[in-house]
């Protein structure tokens, strides 16, 4: 992909189309895709969880690993630019009742609508690593 492409010559013609009906400028679309090439350090055309994290300069934490396990739809181990951006939209377009309830889907492991204590248990220890008992931003 030579630098004087167009964007729409970069991106396959189907993903395209869904960032357009996603109502993403062609501007926004290239601003994402040179963003995308920043992350994706070794230039393999994907993004893996450390290139993520080391972008966003934060720890590679359980809770982090679930993330990019959504954001991850086709279960590669790796993010494509078509899974980028349909994830940044979706998680940018979430407000904070929203944000809540995927949280909440993250660890109700078995659907019921319910967090178990194990369930509620393993969020808390993610977010705030094992010794969460001690962490006072884990009490309340």
């Amino acid at each position: 992909m030579g630098c004087g492409q167009s964007i729409e010559k970069k991106v396959p013609a189907e993903w395209y189309k869904q960032f357009i009906a996603l109502k993403l400028s062609r501007s926004e679309i290239k601003k994402l895709f040179n963003l995308y090439r920043k992350i994706d350090m070794d230039r393999s055309g994907s993004i893996d969880i450390i290139e993520m994290l080391t972008f966003l300069d934060v720890e590679n934490t359980s809770f982090n690993q679930r993330v990019f396990s959504v954001f991850d739809m086709n279960r590669s181990g790796r993010i494509d630019f078509r899974e980028f951006v349909l994830s940044l939209w979706n998680y940018c377009t979430l407000g904070n009742a929203t944000l809540d309830i995927f949280t909440f889907d993250l660890y109700d492991n078995d659907r019921s609508g319910v967090l178990s204590k194990v369930e509620l248990e393993q969020m808390v220890k993610d977010l705030y690593g094992k010794n969460y008992q001690n962490n006072p931003k884990a009490k309340g």
